[in-house]
Parts: structure tokens; sequence; C-alpha cells
């Protein structure tokens, strides 16, 4: 049995396209059993495409090529590793443990008027440190972030080096660096020599009351007695009561 992949005959009048599935045709004498045959009309011709049982599906190339051309989508579906990279990017809290750069309202950037200090080991603050600012328009500013402990507190202390006993300082807890002091009482202080700030990682009105892992700011800035352009120092001291 012969196999054909389409027919065209011209025939007058008009003629309505049809599709029929496995038909006989018989064609000069001979039989020919078709999976299927398709009439359409174009003007005045009539074309008639007819596929053998068992043939290509479609005959010839319905359609043109690979259905959808290539790979469909192209190439790898959205291109390279997803997310790229490390997720979340560095390590996750990095710096000092108690007190790393976890979770801040916004890190410090020095600028003519803001210095950074560096990250304050909360957990572990140290022992007493040497510190200075320039004039009475820079703040400088130290992150910290609270433990999970309620029962840790501790008192934050400054105190004036020799030759700067007459300076005034201010010195306050804030959410960014040089920031508004924290709204609960006790959390800033001004005044010449020594300043304390009490602080308490729990709700207490003697005290400056501090959220559990939580980052903050603690800020310093000469008010008064310092000209401009001189560097006038001070101690800072941190000390704790109760495990972290």
């Amino acid at each position: 049995m012969r196999k054909f992949r389409f027919l065209s005959i011209l025939m007058l009048g008009a003629f309505a396209a049809s599709l029929a599935n496995a038909v006989t045709v018989t064609f000069n004498g001979t039989a020919y059993t078709l999976e299927a045959i398709a009439l359409s009309q174009a003007g005045d011709g009539l074309t008639i495409v007819a596929q053998p049982l068992g043939g290509d599906t479609g005959g010839g190339d319905t359609g043109g090529g690979d259905t959808g051309g290539g790979d469909t989508g192209g190439g790898d579906t959205g291109g390279g590793d997803t997310g790229g990279g490390d997720t979340g990017g560095g390590d996750t809290g990095g710096g000092d443990t108690g007190g790393g750069d976890t979770g801040g309202t916004g890190a410090c950037v020095e600028s003519t008027n803001q210095e950074c200090g560096g990250l304050i080991n909360w957990a572990s603050p140290g022992s007493r440190v040497r510190e200075g600012v320039t004039g009475t328009n820079e703040v400088i500013s130290w992150q910290f972030t609270t433990t999970s402990n309620r029962n840790y507190s501790g008192d934050i202390n400054i105190s004036e080096t020799t030759g700067n006993e007459l300076v005034s300082r201010s010195m306050w807890i804030s959410r960014s660096p040089g920031g508004d002091a924290l709204p609960a009482s006790r959390c800033s202080t001004e005044g010449v020599s020594g300043r304390k700030i009490s602080w308490a990682q729990t709700a207490n009105f003697l005290r400056c009351s501090l959220d559990t892992n939580t980052t903050y700011f603690l800020n310093v800035k000469n008010v008064r007695n310092c000209s401009s352009g001189r560097l006038c120092e001070f101690y800072r001291n941190i000390g704790t009561s109760g495990n972290p």
C-alpha cells in the first residue's frame, strides 16, 4: 500500500474546511486507509491533506520545526544560581559576641560631626578605656547589642582626664548613632566631671530600661569648655551585674 503526504485538486463551488479521522479512500482503484484527512478551500482550489495510518503524525513539518522553537524558555530557567551567592551575605551577627553588629537600626557612619567608636561587647565590656571628642559639635557613638537575660544590669561611667576637669559633657543612649535619647527616664545625663547612666535590661524606674536582644548606641558630646579643634579626652568604664 502506498503512502502520500498530500494531494491538491481544483474544485468549483464553495467548500467548507473539514477534518475526518480513520477513513478509507479509493484513488485510481487503490484503497488507502488514512489516519486523518483535512479539507480546506483557498479561492477556487481545494486542498486535501491526508495522513496514512501509522505514518508521521501531522504529515510533513506541521507548524514548522520544533514546537515552540528551541528549548522551552531558553537556557537554564532563572539563569545561574538561584539567589546568587551566600544567602544574607557575610557572617550573621558578626563582631564581638554579645554586642556585635546584629540587628541595629542603622550602622554608624562617620561624618564631619559624627565619630564612630568600636563595637562594645555588652556581655563583657572590659576595663576602663580612654576616649576623646573634638570641640562641641562632634558626637562619638559606640554600638552595642543587649543580651537575653532580663536580670542583667550595670552602670556606664565617664570621668575627666587631667586638664579636662571643666569640660561639660552630655552622655545618652539612643537607637541610632547620635540620635535622640531613649524616652525612658535616666537614659541621659549632662554635666561637668564624672557622669553616670545606670541601666537594666528590664523595666526599672530607677535605671535606664533597655530591651533584651536589641541594638543601641552610647553617645558622648562636649557641650561647654572645649574649644573648636581641641580634643577633650575622658575615661569610659562600663560595669555589669549578673550573668549576661
